[in-house]
């Protein structure tokens, strides 16, 4: 092995970092309802945003019946966690819905940046939605979906429109 090689090899540590930057699984939200315009939907979440747990919808084309606006709040790592905070706040009418599956845009180290990738997702029609991370980074998604294909779905609709993203679990 010349040096050359080894010095372009990433450190040990390095390696170790990489993979920690994948987000805590948060696969739970709180199901608050479906509207059938996102005028609907917009109403809806300006009435349910929270600093704490803010809410977000997730558009739906379910073919004949048409496109729904799915709200939910909040992403939680279990669903114990979920029902505590419904407890806690005692917010009336929500299910927890297992919604593991979503669309990630990005991970990012200023507010600004994801602001400015928020407020052009909307405009093309799309809900983007942010987690704060425990290294106070801010990752962007669009969707929460119990299935994997309406994610892969949100994924196409979203590369149709030339943003870079991925379909993950969250």
């Amino acid at each position: 092995g010349s040096s050359g090689k080894e010095e372009v090899r990433p450190a040990a540590n390095e390696v170790a970092q990489q993979r920690d930057d994948r987000p805590a699984p948060r696969p739970y939200s709180l199901y608050l309802g479906s509207f059938s315009t996102p005028e609907q939907a917009r109403k809806a979440l300006s009435i349910h945003q929270r600093e704490d747990f803010p809410a977000y919808a997730v558009r739906m084309d379910f073919g004949d019946k048409g496109v729904w606006y799915r709200i939910f709040m909040g992403h939680f790592q279990t669903r114990e966690e979920a029902e505590g905070f419904v407890a806690k706040h005692k917010i009336q009418g929500v299910e927890v819905k297992e919604t593991k599956y979503a669309v990630r845009l990005g991970t990012f180290v200023a507010d600004e940046a994801v602001q400015a990738k928020k407020t052009s997702l909307s405009t093309l029609g799309f809900f983007p939605y942010t987690i704060r991370e425990a290294d106070g980074r801010v990752s962007l998604y669009t969707g929460a979906f119990l299935r994997k294909e309406d994610a892969e779905k949100e994924w196409q609709d979203l590369k149709v429109k030339g943003i870079q993203a991925e379909p993950v679990e969250r």
